[in-house]
């Protein structure tokens, strides 16, 4: 294997028997390969409020239920990731949660000097979670760095206490940085819900969810589309909560 950035290699074979080598060297070949030195990938902690030192808020019980993950990748060849990477794996006790990995959303910066991504989690069984970040460059290079190693965290003591009425959680987003507000309802037992966002004209933005959700917390997410996917203008939004015995209307507001 060669492996010395910026040269260029030609190659010529010849055939070998038992008895040794039967003919004369080929020509050089006609094309020159010429190898780039590509450097791994790394993942870190964001240097945020809250993100110094590890890559989760909150790191206990939280009434929402919903955990904030963000790391930062860099490659110091402006590499861009795989596609679905960064991922932030979550294990409850030594085993893997539902669905994880997680693929994570980009937020902000460039390669070179790091780009921040996140991802959130709605927890709420009761125990010790752990955590780690990975990632690969387009070449497949994989990432090291702290955040690539395991962490713990949260700790979940109890199950996220009940939730006495519709709450929602970031009323303000700015959707360009990929913030989402979150929605969270409880239902003594399994009931038929709608979950939409209205303007302040009343017209309907997105249905969020239609279907049966089940007995207990119920958490989902906004982040600022309109039903074709596009991103709503700047302004007041509504999110209405319907079934279950809950008729409630939430305002958030949108920020471009």
């Amino acid at each position: 294997d060669f492996n010395i950035a910026g040269v260029s290699f030609n190659w010529r074979v010849r055939v070998k028997d038992n008895s040794g080598f039967a003919n004369a060297w080929s020509g050089w070949s006609a094309e020159t390969v010429f190898y780039v030195a590509n450097d791994a990938p790394t993942l870190s902690w964001t240097g945020e409020s809250n993100y110094v030192s590890d890559g989760l808020n909150p790191e206990t019980n939280t009434e929402s239920g919903i955990y904030v993950f963000r790391v930062k990748y860099a490659d110091a060849d402006n590499d861009v990731p795989k596609s679905g990477y960064p991922r932030v794996h979550i294990k409850r006790g030594s085993s893997a949660i539902t669905n994880s990995p997680f693929t994570m959303s980009y937020v902000s910066g460039n390669y070179s000097s790091g780009a921040i991504y996140t991802y959130s989690a709605t927890l709420s069984g009761a125990g010790s979670y752990a955590y780690y970040f990975e990632a690969y460059d387009l070449y497949d290079a994989e990432a090291a760095g702290e955040a690539a190693v395991e962490k713990m965290g949260p700790v979940i003591i109890t199950n996220a206490p009940e939730v006495k009425k519709v709450k929602v959680y970031n009323r303000v987003i700015k959707p360009e940085e990929n913030e989402n507000c979150f929605v969270s309802y409880n239902l003594s037992e399994d009931a038929v819900m709608t979950v939409k966002v209205y303007n302040t004209l009343g017209q309907e933005i997105r249905e969020l969810y239609r279907g049966t959700s089940g007995a207990g917390l119920n958490t989902m997410s906004w982040d600022g589309t309109d039903s074709s996917g596009s991103k709503v203008s700047s302004g007041v939004y509504y999110i209405h909560i319907e079934g279950g015995g809950i008729s409630q209307q939430k305002k958030v507001v949108v920020i471009r």
